[in-house]
């Protein structure tokens, strides 16, 4: 836009108007010494005359030609891992951020790696993959690297693809771990949606990790004053003694939320992308109060949310049991105070199972095991204090099974005759 001014002109009778010439084209007729015009292109220079007319029909000369120019878009550039998105489905695990897609679970990719070049922003996927976002009509430009991610080696098979307003703007044909990458660059100027998808080769999905490397948009800066919304429905629950899981519903915004700032008893803990978080490191039996603002790329911020408050679990504690093993004379065996007790779980008196500990009989020709798992599946066997392993008549007893699954037992071993 440019504005124009001038000095009144005067008229014998009355001046009844003025005309405005754009490069020597009327553009406008006004009444007043002033003119906005407006929808012009950025950076672009325009000259301009003004004449005036009365009632009567009599029109001046034009003014001297002026000139001015508008001034350049400002633009931004926005990694398309910082946005929301409207939709994202994904072949195998979530659409990850700045990683490449790993496995399964969340955050287990690694650093995105096109024909040994690694990227520190960009989109890690696997056919079938589609994901949609929302640019109202502000960005022009689509900029991405793409290929199948290093971690495969040379398999997997894809097909890139990007859509904007349901119309096909791009194809990248079949790309294999063999291929070399590829640059993206797209205009989707004045389109309301982006879509990304990315297809299997025709060959099945194995292998198929994809990567739009650096992906980002080009876009006019938009003057934006305007904070998001206020997240609704934030929950807090304990998952265990030292972990509190939280939710909240997206907030909405102008242009586009660009995150969530989560706060513990007043003081802010962290600034997440997503609409969920987990807090660890907390103490057993305490109540925590939590609430989440949302902010946007302008750096507006939400008012907080209605603050929530959870309890953690009381601290763990470990189950053990014992077993109290007695060794008593028979036969004439004085083997009281010589025994040495073995105990194993998961072995009956032929064999199978695995080693627990030992210990030796005191003068009463006790030994205690303690710290022991609950459970039903113990024996002890007793043997003499010289005893060789190669020698199996150095076994003096055993007891077949012990039970400690609903409390501490106490076993009396009967020494028999090696």
């Amino acid at each position: 836009q440019i504005n124009l001014a001038w000095t009144a002109s005067t008229d014998n009778v009355g001046v009844s108007g003025y005309r405005v010439y754009r490069n020597g084209a009327l553009v406008a007729t006004v009444t007043k010494a002033s003119y906005a015009d407006a929808g012009l292109s950025p950076s672009a220079s325009y000259s301009y005359s003004v004449s005036a007319f009365d009632g009567a029909g009599n029109n001046s000369d034009q003014s001297v030609v002026v000139s001015a120019a508008t001034q350049p878009v400002a633009v931004s550039v926005i990694y398309l891992s910082d946005l929301d998105w409207i939709s994202a489905t994904n072949g195998w695990g979530p659409v990850e951020r700045d990683q490449s897609n790993g496995d399964k679970a969340p955050g287990d990719g690694r650093l995105i790696t096109l024909s040994g070049l690694t990227y520190e922003r960009g989109l890690g996927v696997h056919a079938a993959s589609d994901i949609r976002y929302t640019i109202a009509g502000q960005c022009f430009t689509l900029l991405a690297d793409i290929g199948v991610d290093d971690e495969v080696g040379l398999n997997g098979s894809v097909v890139f693809q990007v859509y904007a307003d349901g119309i096909q703007l791009y194809d990248s044909g079949v790309m294999t771990g063999g291929s070399q990458t590829k640059q993206v660059n797209v205009d989707i100027s004045g389109k309301n949606t982006l879509q990304l998808v990315v297809t299997d080769g025709g060959d099945g999905n194995n292998s198929d990790h994809a990567d739009w490397a650096g992906a980002r948009i080009v876009c006019t800066q938009v003057s934006d004053s305007s904070s998001p919304t206020v997240p609704a429905n934030v929950t807090a629950a304990a998952s265990s003694s030292s972990r509190i899981n939280l939710s909240w519903s997206a907030s909405t915004d102008n242009i586009g939320v660009s995150g969530y700032n989560l706060y513990r008893d007043g003081a802010l803990i962290a600034s997440v992308g997503l609409t969920g978080y987990e807090d660890t490191g907390l103490s057993p039996s305490t109540t925590y109060s939590y609430s989440v603002s949302a902010y946007d790329g302008a750096g507006n911020v939400s008012a907080q949310s209605v603050q929530v408050s959870a309890t953690t679990m009381a601290p763990e504690t470990a189950t053990t049991g014992y077993i109290t093993v007695n060794v008593r004379e028979s036969d004439g065996i004085t083997a009281v105070t010589t025994a040495v007790f073995y105990l194993y779980r998961g072995l009956d008196l032929y064999g199978g199972g695995y080693y627990v500990g030992s210990g030796t009989s005191d003068a009463a020709g006790t030994h205690t095991f303690t710290d022991l798992v609950p459970g039903n599946d113990y024996v002890v066997r007793a043997y003499k204090r010289d005893y060789n392993f190669g020698n199996g008549a150095s076994v003096i007893g055993s007891f077949n099974y012990v039970d400690i699954s609903t409390g501490n037992a106490t076993v009396t071993i009967t020494a028999i005759s090696p």
